[in-house]
């Protein structure tokens, strides 16, 4: 469990800001044509960012509340 921390965290960070300042433009709606999908902009990045907080938090947490911790560790 620790060692897949050290492996998936900054994979899963880089790919959810990458893709939350790519539609930055779609969210402020700035660019020609785009003012209709700013509420669309804003879903997506506020998605990326519980989504990416579930994967990094909650679910290890789960995990480690429902199997235990002695599993976790490998004691």
């Amino acid at each position: 469990m620790l060692e897949s921390i050290k492996i998936r965290t900054r994979p899963v960070l880089m790919t959810a800001f990458a893709v939350s300042v790519g539609m930055l433009p779609v969210a402020e709606g700035s660019a020609i044509g785009l003012e209709r999908l700013a509420p669309l902009g804003a879903v997506a990045i506020g998605g990326l960012v519980i989504g990416t907080l579930m994967t990094l938090i909650f679910i290890p947490v789960g995990f480690v509340w429902l199997v235990g911790e002695k599993l976790v560790v490998g004691e």
